[in-house]
């Protein structure tokens, strides 16, 4: 028989490192029924018969956030079970047992969760996390004493030893709970306000308070010293002009690494599309097919992975970030500047994420407690510059500026990509100030929030963040960009006039996109961009990527996914238009609607169309408004 567990815990905690370590990464995610928030389940690595499910974080039941009201309903409400029996009044909750993560070196704060979830005696194994950590400061727990007082279950280890995973497992295995007193049958949300009650009154909260002060003076032996590192680096990276300092410089060093450490792993991957076409070319005649399969497929598919080593880079950086702790002092030294924006320094971390992708930015921002925050954030989100437009933008940056100009030791490509980045940050505050004053008319609240240790990045999660962001990018390129390619090499392949003798050849001038392009031509017209630069303009919008190939298909450039084929295209563009109608599109490039995915995921997020439709109209606007700027003034 098959049992399974939930996997809880406070924000910062370990419990996806954990989560990881115990189903060794083989897991699926899907959506909670109604929200868009995730949750991954997984089979235990030794004991497949062991199903473990890791719930979002939160630091209490009485939590605002989606993500703990969530966790919390999951606990008490979780229906799912066929011990349950329906013709009685109480039911058991559709789990074996909670395994609730804390951290080691914060008990004195995350003993309140686990108090307030045994007094509702609920089935949970203690996991002490990070022990590694509080050792190294000292800290000495009396497990003994703990083990008296919890009576189901502690395990004491760390995430990253292999030892330390094999015994939690054991534990999770062997667990068997003392007691469980089953909890009254919930029909409806008053049901459940009830079991809550006690837990939210006053004197509740101030006898939890106590009795987890209490409890961590009895099992403490020995108290953890100050962690003197974070605190001397704090002084600095949470200082209001040197945090803000280090902040612009990290940033400036990002963006330069993601010309030139990506370079020559560019050159590798267009070598290796630009051989595989020609070697369909040497051992086929020229054909239908043939040009489908090298025109079509390699070079649609191939313009785009070709940048798969930038994107990778930026993924990168932003994991390392995150998993040493940084990312927080971001939303922290962010605070005061965001708040006369109307958002809480929070909105930091969803609008970084949103440089990745705008559909995890944009479910990211759940955790945020007030609502216009949270609705905000995400209205604000789409002109986060995505990882999408990294292939659009370093074409046209290289068919800008050359690549050896340098402003002291900083490239003025990097600068320029620099530069796009923040105009996008920039821009969304100002539509933030405005919307919190003019649709929401609200303020945001001061910030409150733990700021978690700093730490030594596990390459472990670094492997597994770009595995899985890759894989999904690869997919992407696989699928939606890989169609859209055919689609495209289709409409300006087509119609084909026969010639004098008997042969076909392509004519991109009458083609089915040449058409199309022409009919928008004049909308667009204003801005500089001829039928060419139109008829690529429509296939964006279901995904950025896939510009570059369609520019190249437009010119008819076979080869774009090698870096001849590549300068022979940034070549065209700079020999057709002027600086203008190429400074045009980069900064239509900036605020364009993002593709239809994101919208989609909008409407998710905030269970109407209107949000998305006004999305769609503004950022619309913007980019035509700033391309006609640059085309009129440049």
């Amino acid at each position: 028989m098959k049992k399974k567990f939930f996997l809880i815990g406070p924000p910062n905690s370990g419990k996806t490192a954990l989560f990881n370590a115990l189903t060794g990464m083989h897991f699926k995610s899907t959506n909670y029924p109604g929200v868009t928030v995730e949750q991954r389940t997984g089979k235990l690595k030794n004991y497949p018969d062991m199903e473990l499910t890791d719930l979002p974080g939160l630091y209490s039941l009485n939590g605002q956030g989606i993500d703990e009201i969530i966790t919390r309903d999951h606990i008490l409400q979780n229906q799912q079970s066929k011990w349950i029996n329906k013709n009685s009044d109480i039911s058991t909750t559709g789990y074996d047992g909670i395994i609730l993560i804390l951290d080691s070196t914060r008990l004195n704060k995350s003993l309140y969760l686990a108090l307030e979830l045994k007094s509702l005696n609920l089935p949970i194994l203690l996991a002490l996390n990070m022990h590694d950590v509080a050792t190294s400061r000292g800290q000495l727990v009396d497990l003994t004493r703990l083990a008296e007082f919890w009576k189901d279950g502690i395990w004491q280890g760390c995430a990253f030893r292999d030892d330390d995973i094999r015994e939690l497992e054991q534990r999770i295995q062997e667990f068997n709970p003392k007691r469980i007193t089953p909890l009254p049958f919930i029909k409806n949300q008053q049901d459940l306000e009830k079991i809550l009650l006690p837990l939210n009154n006053a004197d509740s909260i101030a006898e939890f308070f106590l009795n987890s002060d209490k409890m961590v003076n009895a099992i403490l032996l020995k108290k953890i010293s100050p962690d003197n590192i974070s605190q001397r680096l704090d002084s600095i990276l949470t200082h209001p002009i040197w945090g803000s300092c280090v902040l612009v410089v990290l940033l400036a060093i990002i963006f330069e690494t993601l010309f030139k450490l990506s370079a020559p792993l560019q050159d590798g991957i267009s070598s290796s599309f630009d051989w595989l076409s020609a070697l369909l070319k040497s051992h086929y005649p020229p054909s239908d097919f043939i040009n489908f399969l090298t025109e079509g497929v390699i070079a649609g598919v191939g313009s785009v992975v070709v940048f798969l080593p930038q994107i990778v880079l930026l993924f990168g950086m932003i994991i390392l970030l995150e998993d040493s702790g940084y990312l927080s002092r971001v939303a922290f030294l962010c605070d005061s500047l965001f708040k006369r924006f109307g958002l809480p320094g929070t909105a930091v971390i969803p609008l970084l994420s949103g440089h990745a992708c705008a559909i995890p930015a944009m479910m990211s921002a759940r955790s945020m407690n007030q609502h216009s925050d949270r609705l905000t954030t995400i209205l604000i989100t789409p002109l986060m510059v995505c990882s999408a437009r990294i292939p659009v933008f370093s074409l046209l940056i290289a068919t800008l500026i050359p690549r050896d100009l340098y402003w002291g030791p900083l490239s003025y490509q990097g600068l320029t990509m620099l530069g796009l980045y923040l105009l996008g940050l920039i821009t969304a505050l100002i539509t933030a100030l405005l919307l919190k004053r003019v649709a929401f008319k609200s303020s945001a609240r001061n910030l409150l929030m733990e700021l978690p240790s700093y730490r030594t990045p596990r390459l472990k999660n670094l492997w597994v963040g770009l595995k899985n962001r890759s894989s999904a990018f690869l997919k992407k390129a696989g699928t939606i960009i890989f169609s859209l390619s055919l689609v495209l090499w289709f409409l300006s392949y087509y119609p084909r006039p026969a010639l004098e003798n008997g042969s076909a050849a392509a004519s991109t001038e009458n083609s089915y996109a040449s058409k199309m392009g022409k009919s928008l031509a004049p909308l667009f017209a204003p801005l500089g961009f001829d039928w060419k630069m139109t008829a690529a303009l429509i296939p964006s919008f279901a995904a950025r990527e896939v510009m570059v190939s369609a520019l190249a298909t437009t010119f008819a450039i076979d080869d774009v996914e090698s870096e001849t084929g590549l300068t022979g295209l940034q070549t065209k563009i700079r020999e057709t238009y002027p600086l203008s109608t190429i400074w045009a599109l980069l900064l239509w490039f900036v605020f364009a609607p993002q593709c239809i995915s994101t919208f989609a995921v909008m409407r998710r997020e905030t269970n109407s169309w209107k949000w998305p439709i006004i999305v769609i109209a503004y950022t619309g606007g913007l980019a035509y408004l700033s391309a006609w700027m640059a085309k009129s003034f440049f």
